[in-house]
């Protein structure tokens, strides 16, 4: 808990607000890009520089059609299987990238063209 805090008083910072009420109104908007990175598996720069992406769960919580696709992987399983398993994988990525879109897309929405350039510098914004 105190890293995500640390985390967001750092983001915080970065972007310039000083006015409880202002960053009040954009930490929860944060924190749904930052939930979206997380479950993607892609946490950005900020925690990683520049390390994205990797199995399944690497970053963020357990994925099942990611862990699926990996044990069918790992057991040798057909490629039918396989290939199955890596069009529900896709699918679910594709969801969630979907999310993190329209999470990214919130937050611009409240963020001077300077803060957006400073959280896109940060890893926060694609």
């Amino acid at each position: 808990m105190r890293f995500q805090q640390r985390m967001m008083d750092n983001i915080r910072q970065s972007l310039g607000f000083t006015n409880d009420t202002d960053w009040a109104a954009v930490q929860p908007l944060v924190q749904k890009v930052l939930d979206a990175h997380r479950a993607m598996g892609t946490p950005g720069r900020m925690m990683f520089r520049g390390r994205r992406g990797g199995r399944a769960g690497q970053f963020g919580p357990s994925d099942p059609a990611g862990d699926a696709l990996q044990s069918a992987i790992d057991s040798n399983a057909p490629a039918d299987q396989i290939k199955g398993l890596l069009a529900r994988y896709k699918d679910s990525q594709k969801a969630k990238q979907g999310a993190l879109d329209t999470a990214e897309a919130n937050l611009r929405q409240v963020l001077t063209v300077k803060q957006e350039a400073e959280a896109t510098l940060m890893g926060l914004l694609q």
